[in-house]
């Protein structure tokens, strides 16, 4: 019994020991930022100045162009109503 014990123990500490290693292996990832997210400005790839304000985010989401997006669900809907 007691034995038995001592070796659950010995189980339960390696296995504590095996996850506290991974875990801070895990975060020390060659390549990484340490943890902060680098943010880019538009497609140059720069770092980002001084921050986007709500509007200039809204206005830049409504200058992009989706197409005519009608005409593609009406396609979309006609060959769901062959089915």
């Amino acid at each position: 019994m007691n034995k038995k014990v001592v070796t659950i123990v010995v189980a339960v500490l390696i296995v504590g020991a095996l996850a506290f290693w991974l875990s801070k292996r895990g975060s020390e990832i060659p390549g990484t930022t340490g943890g902060k997210t680098p943010v880019l400005n538009g497609t140059t790839g720069e770092g980002a100045t001084g921050g986007d304000t709500t509007g200039e985010i809204n206005a830049e989401i409504e200058s992009i162009d989706v197409g005519d997006i009608d005409s593609e669900f009406k396609d979309i809907d006609a060959d769901l109503n062959n089915l």
